[in-house]
């Protein structure tokens, strides 16, 4: 299980779970195969980690550098991606001040750190940590 909060860390699986303060949703029209995605902005202090697995990563991945196994988790303050299908969310308690959306995603799911939580930001020993790292499409996905 690995903890990822550096800029572009992606997560990519069959399910994720996710917990934010902020949750936005747009339904879209993939651009290259035609079918219906939902494309998702976490913000605000936001989680997401991989529930499910895919059966065979190699080929279902779409960045080579995400992490694709369970438990594996992303931290931000805003977190983007998309899923094959729409979401089940419920709002509940997220901290004893704040409520909180959280959501299963399925169907293939991409989550990826936009922009690091402020706690990061402010911290000077985390400058290196939360740095952009490179993104390499995989050209095996079909």
């Amino acid at each position: 299980m690995a903890h990822a909060i550096a800029i572009c860390c992606s997560i990519e699986a069959e399910k994720i779970e996710i917990k934010t303060r902020k949750f936005n949703m747009v339904p879209v029209m993939d651009p290259d195969t035609g079918v219906m995605r939902y494309q998702f902005q976490l913000g605000m202090n936001s989680s997401a980690w991989i529930h499910q697995e895919y059966e065979s990563p190699a080929t279902q991945i779409t960045i080579k550098q995400s992490m694709t196994k369970k438990g594996d988790l992303l931290t931000g303050g805003c977190i983007d991606g998309w899923a094959w299908k729409a979401p089940k969310k419920q709002v509940g308690p997220g901290s004893a001040s704040h409520s909180a959306t959280f959501a299963s995603i399925r169907g293939g799911c991409y989550a990826h750190i936009q922009t690091p939580a402020r706690e990061h930001l402010d911290n000077p020993d985390m400058a290196e940590k939360i740095r952009a790292i490179a993104q390499e499409p995989n050209l095996q996905v079909k």
